[in-house]
């Protein structure tokens, strides 16, 4: 950076900042704007019925249907980290359909009634294994060939 006669370095920058801040100004204002749509599905769901046919097809578009929309609004609520347990319903909203189920774990402090689940469990492991019928339960050529492997 040379100084050149005539030319202001600290008027550039003013001007610069300037330029700056009210782009920043306009930029805040469109998100404000953009943030106050209300009911509107975020810009990240897409609903494949909607989209845009490809071009040079005859596909038509088709109407979403009920089964459709329930099942992107149980997926839009339970993206979020708590599974949608503590967002506000809508009124008439249902309680998002979870298919299959959901593993429990062992809790990792022993508590009231669960300390000896734990304990139970190996419990019945090991009579398996040592009781009469063990050879039945256990395949000891398989156990052996194991141990040789290593």
């Amino acid at each position: 950076m040379t100084d050149e006669p005539g030319d202001d370095p600290f008027a550039k920058r003013r001007t610069e900042k300037k330029q700056c801040v009210e782009k920043n100004e306009k930029n805040r204002l469109r998100n404000l704007k953009q943030a106050a749509k209300v009911g509107v599905l975020p810009s990240h769901v897409q609903l494949s019925a909607t989209s845009s046919p490809i071009p040079g097809t005859q596909s038509v578009q088709k109407k979403v249907g009920k089964h459709e929309l329930e099942s992107a609004a149980g997926m839009a609520a339970t993206s979020t980290a708590s599974g949608g347990k503590f967002d506000k319903k809508l009124p008439g909203e249902k309680l998002p359909k979870h298919p299959g189920k959901f593993p429990k774990f062992l809790p990792v402090a022993e508590g009231k009634g669960m300390g000896s689940l734990e304990r139970e469990q190996t419990d019945k492991v090991l009579n398996k294994l040592f009781s009469k019928d063990s050879h039945e339960t256990l395949d000891v050529n398989k156990v052996s060939g194991l141990s040789t492997n290593l």
